[in-house]
């Protein structure tokens, strides 16, 4: 099981993942599957303006909702309508 970084959820404060950096996953969405959470969301930290550009989608797991490991670029961003920039991953549970 991971070493849980938080006891409780506090408003307002930076949520930070195992390794001790912000999540980055803006306007996420979350998915249980076999007792495993995934947070997935557009990547955004140290862009400016957030709000209008992303790096691609960050995935990050956790067991228990306070712990969040972060995973890794899940899908890149690409310019234009054409998708050969873009890189697709997979995620197996062992990276």
């Amino acid at each position: 099981a991971e070493a849980s970084c938080f006891a409780a959820f506090r408003s307002g404060e930076i949520w930070l993942d195992t390794d001790g950096n912000p999540i980055d996953a803006h306007g996420g969405g979350f998915l249980l599957d076999g007792g495993v959470y995934y947070w997935y969301g557009s990547a955004r930290n140290g862009i400016s303006p957030p709000c209008c550009l992303d790096r691609g989608v960050n995935l990050y797991t956790s067991t228990d909702l306070y712990s969040w490991t972060h995973r890794g670029l899940l899908l890149h961003t690409f310019n234009g309508s054409s998708t050969g920039n873009t890189a697709w991953h997979t995620f197996n549970g062992s990276s």
